[in-house]
């Protein structure tokens, strides 16, 4: 199965946070619904983290999955100043797209090589260009039958710093909730349909909703496939709050398919 991903963006510029709470939801999204396919992973994208960052170990941990170039011993930054689309950043060359994998079904997923691509300087019409404001990534895999191993549960500390990020979102998400209804309080009659999807604050709801999917991805380790397919039947408490949104969930519907859990940590 490969899954191919975006999550959130640091806009560091924007608020101190980074938005660390929004990806770490996005992780346990990811977790849960991965989790549940037996089949080989490859999951890849732009992730918006380091590997130094905590959201690293927070993803291998709760999906099991490896970090392909880490494993090879050949990590190599995509985000680099010589990129003519990043000339005006003064932030040092960085890591923040990936390639995961993992084994699945009895199937094991041996990485060969790794190796960094698009990153050449092009001309446009007299000026300077690339590919993209990212360069690739490279990743040679090969499935080998009969020799894969089984998955192991989540990580208990990568559960731990999920929960804990998690927690922090929410608190964040209720301060900004404050001070916008105070600063944004509109009669109803004025307000469009989804300008409560607007207010300020929202761009935090998610955590309370991700922390009933850390939940189910903690219990994933000792409840099995069984278990998994029970966390997803019972609707998330956090979805009948200002989380409804999460997933696509609304009130009165259960929780969706884990093809649209992926789909999701892509917006």
């Amino acid at each position: 199965m490969f899954v191919d991903t975006h999550l959130h963006a640091r806009y560091t510029r924007d608020v101190p946070h980074a938005y660390r709470a929004h990806r770490v939801g996005q992780i346990a999204e990811l977790a849960l619904a991965s989790r549940e396919l037996q089949h080989p992973v490859v999951m890849l994208g732009d992730f918006n983290f380091g590997d130094d960052n905590p959201e690293h170990a927070i993803l291998t941990g709760l999906t099991g999955l490896s970090d392909v170039a880490a494993e090879l011993d050949t990590p190599s930054a995509t985000v680099l100043r010589e990129n003519p689309y990043r000339a005006y950043s003064r932030k040092p060359d960085r890591r923040v797209d990936y390639v995961f994998a993992r084994d699945g079904g009895g199937t094991a997923v041996v990485p060969l090589r790794t190796r960094r691509v698009f990153d050449e300087r092009l001309d446009l019409d007299g000026a300077p260009a690339s590919c993209s404001n990212h360069a690739g990534v490279f990743a040679e895999l090969e499935l080998v039958p009969g020799a894969g191993r089984a998955l192991a549960g989540p990580s208990p500390s990568a559960v731990s710093l999920a929960s804990q990020f998690l927690s922090e979102g929410r608190h964040q998400a209720k301060q900004r909730r404050r001070a916008g209804v105070a600063r944004h309080a509109r009669p109803a009659r004025l307000a469009p349909p989804s300008a409560a999807h607007r207010a300020p604050g929202r761009r935090f709801a998610r955590a309370d909703a991700g922390r009933g999917l850390l939940d189910s991805v903690r219990g994933a380790g000792t409840r099995g496939a069984a278990g998994l397919r029970s966390a997803r039947r019972a609707p998330l408490a956090a979805s009948r709050g200002p989380g409804r949104r999460l997933l696509g969930l609304r009130q009165g519907r259960s929780q969706p398919t884990p093809s649209r859990a992926l789909r999701s940590a892509r917006r």
